[in-house]
């Protein structure tokens, strides 16, 4: 069933579902003015409803047979109370429903994909079971401002993007549990507070299928960035590496940093560098380099390394005064 848009306001009958014992798709494509439903069908396989004005679902819907729920931007404090059965669930998405103040229990989500909670900025923690979803691909908690704590534990074996960028309230970052080898994309910029990300990464366990690391940490302060770039020698297979504004030196680039064997493309702008760091010669592979709002001006005797010729591959070399290509 499409409930298809219109340039008005919609009223919807607390039972306006209740003789629709069989639906399978719901999508809502207009607004509607309901606060409350007194029944959803739990045949529903698709629950696709942009800036849904209830609080909660139906405490008697039991979504069995549920596969996709989407609530983008939605008015949701809390999908329901205790454990309801998620088995063939495997797409969740609440992304900006700026009201919701409680993630449900997933322990019976077992196929749970995609989950997306991106700008739920009143959460403040989810909950202990998400760290066990073994088929989860993508965890999306983009901006999630208020967002203080993960699961002490994490084992997502299946995770490929995992995205907390903007979690500035969180402090503390999972332990990862098990190996989850198949993580591609971690992206922790702007989470200001974090303060034992060394400890708690074990990145032995993410290679080596980590592709694409974005910027680790933190932003301008006393920063724990220098004593993380070692721990990143063991990414053999990384490809590409964003280290945009972390307050970082030339001396802080390791002078064995040819451990990244693989790395394509590098960005390191907006740090304090004021020559090429010569450890990065060692990366035979690199082939574009990003040097943009550093205070590199002007490239001057001794600016240059002497072996840059280290750099076989490098095709592009950006700053903000500069643009050298081909190399």
């Amino acid at each position: 069933m499409v409930i298809r848009e219109s340039s008005k306001m919609l009223n919807l009958s607390v039972y306006a579902f209740s003789k629709m014992k069989n639906l399978r798709l719901l999508k809502v494509l207009c607004l509607l003015n309901c606060d409350d439903l007194k029944f959803l069908s739990n045949e529903l396989r698709l629950l696709d409803w942009k800036g849904c004005p209830l609080k909660s679902l139906p405490s008697s819907f039991q979504p069995d047979n549920l596969i996709a729920l989407l609530l983008p931007d939605s008015h949701i404090k809390q999908l329901w109370k205790g454990i309801r059965p998620l088995y063939k669930l495997k797409m969740m998405n609440l992304k900006g429903s700026k009201n919701l103040i409680e993630t449900p229990d997933f322990t019976t989500a077992s196929n749970l994909e995609v989950l997306i909670l991106e700008g739920c900025t009143k959460l403040v923690d989810v909950h202990p079971s998400i760290g066990v979803l073994k088929s989860l691909k993508l965890l999306n908690l983009r901006d999630c401002k208020s967002l203080r704590s993960l699961p002490t534990k994490i084992g997502m074996e299946s995770l490929e993007t995992l995205i907390l960028s903007g979690c500035s309230s969180l402090v503390r970052f999972p332990e990862i549990d098990g190996k989850m080898e198949r993580l591609k994309t971690l992206d922790l910029s702007g989470c200001c507070k974090v303060e034992n990300l060394s400890e708690n990464l074990h990145l032995e366990k993410l290679r080596p299928n980590l592709y694409s690391l974005f910027k680790v940490i933190l932003g301008r302060r006393t920063n724990p960035m220098p004593r993380m770039l070692p721990l990143l020698l063991v990414l053999s297979s990384l490809r590409e590496l964003n280290l945009r504004d972390c307050n970082l030196c030339e001396g802080d680039i390791p002078r064995d940093i040819s451990g990244l064997s693989s790395l394509i493309h590098l960005d390191l702008s907006d740090n304090n560098f004021i020559r090429i760091p010569a450890s990065l010669t060692r990366l035979s592979k690199l082939e574009f380099l990003q040097l943009s709002n550093c205070n590199i001006c002007t490239l001057g005797e001794g600016d240059i390394p002497s072996d840059i010729s280290g750099l076989s591959s490098l095709r592009y070399l950006y700053s903000q005064f500069w643009l050298i290509f081909p190399f």
